[in-house]
């Protein structure tokens, strides 16, 4: 890996990072934001329903206008750059805003931080898949998506932490230390930006909504398992809860460090056999998880659970770049990001449908992992058994 390359790597990382520690500041303080502006905490989940819902929809469409800025001006940089201070404007006026009482103005400033941030997500990949160029290591995509493992550790204990702290001032070094980071985009492009084609997207082409299904199904799993029973867990006192989440997301942070040698071995395309043997080993986790009467081995499938999606999530930003091709890979990469947001859908609605406490919902992450690894091995041994298939006739010649 490059200079360069590790460079918007690590930018990458510190940029995902950030923004998941903001979200989940956000949604800690979006009670108390909600009393201030006259309207009833119970509302908040309506507003988280909201937010994922413009995800869903902006991500996909921000990954589509990066790629519509690369091939008019050859550059992303700038555009990143605004859109990312306007959300860290929004983010930080929204507690002011709130104080009006005026609760239309409190949902369009919600609204509008929410869209600018999905500059965050996809185009960021987009900068990193321009600089990497043809090549793009699996190691520096495993390593930009490190900062959202690092975050999700120790998201629970720093929202506890500041739980009675001034929102103004949580939210605003949250937007400041963004915006600051934004401002490198920039000058990351011109140090290091190349033509995103690659010499194997035959090879690697893949239907990009087949895997972004994988995703909500594999994803809408680790959100009932980390979101759901992480606070049943919590409500029912059992011992080691606290580290129901910063086990998960601690395993995650490191499975990427597999991720990214596997990656080293499989140049021209993704390890699928390897994202669907660890989706498949992390759904024995999630159930160890759940049967674990010790702490010590709730730790350890916790954190094998978390390594298994991180190796999964590789794998699949990995291949929406290699989809992506000399047509640019924001598109593809989006619609991975907006996948996610549509499994986090999925996960309120079951929330919304009061079936949080169903029995059933336990074993609803480890069925979805083993839908979405067997889905993906099938895919995985179809593509390897059709490349047979073509190359049969050239060797029998």
């Amino acid at each position: 890996m490059d200079t360069a390359l590790r460079r918007t790597a690590l930018w990458a990382t510190t940029i995902q990072g950030l923004f998941a520690l903001t979200w989940a500041l956000y949604v800690a303080f979006l009670p108390g934001l909600l009393a201030r502006a006259g309207l009833e905490a119970r509302l908040a989940i309506l507003f988280v329903v909201l937010d994922q819902a413009v995800f869903a929809v902006a991500d996909w469409a921000s990954g589509v206008y990066a790629d519509r800025l690369a091939r008019l001006l050859n550059r992303i940089g700038p555009a990143l750059t605004a859109c990312a201070i306007a959300s860290s404007c929004a983010l930080v006026v929204l507690p002011w805003v709130a104080s009006l009482g005026v609760p239309a103005l409190l949902v369009g400033i919600t609204v509008l931080w929410t869209a600018t941030s999905s500059a965050l997500r996809a185009p960021v990949f987009t900068l990193l898949g321009r600089v990497g160029g043809a090549a793009r290591p699996a190691g520096a995509v495993s390593l930009a998506l490190v900062g959202i493992g690092i975050a999700g550790a120790i998201a629970p204990v720093l929202t506890r932490t500041l739980a009675q702290a001034d929102p103004r001032i949580a939210l605003g070094v949250c937007a400041v230390a963004l915006a600051g980071a934004a401002l490198f985009a920039s000058r990351l492009e011109a140090g290091g930006a190349n033509a995103t084609t690659s010499p194997h997207k035959a090879a690697m082409r893949m239907p990009a909504f087949f895997f972004a299904a994988l995703v909500v199904v594999a994803g809408f799993g680790v959100q009932v398992h980390t979101v759901l029973l992480g606070a049943r867990a919590t409500k029912e006192g059992v011992a080691w809860a606290a580290w129901w989440s910063p086990a998960f997301w601690t395993g995650f942070a490191l499975g990427l460090l597999v991720a990214a040698l596997l990656g080293r071995a499989t140049a021209t395309a993704p390890p699928l056999r390897s994202g669907a043997a660890g989706l498949l080993l992390g759904a024995l986790a999630l159930v160890a998880a759940q049967v674990a009467g010790d702490a010590i081995p709730f730790g350890v499938a916790q954190i094998v659970a978390g390594a298994a999606w991180a190796l999964f999530t590789a794998i699949a930003v990995r291949a929406a770049m290699a989809f992506g091709g000399s047509e640019g890979i924001g598109s593809p990469i989006g619609l991975i990001f907006s996948a996610l947001a549509v499994a986090a859908l999925a996960r309120l609605g079951l929330t919304l449908a009061g079936l949080q406490a169903a029995d059933w919902v336990v074993w609803l992450p480890a069925t979805a992992y083993v839908a979405s690894g067997v889905l993906l091995l099938l895919f995985a041994l179809s593509g390897a058994r059709a490349t047979a298939a073509v190359g049969e006739p050239a060797r029998s010649k």
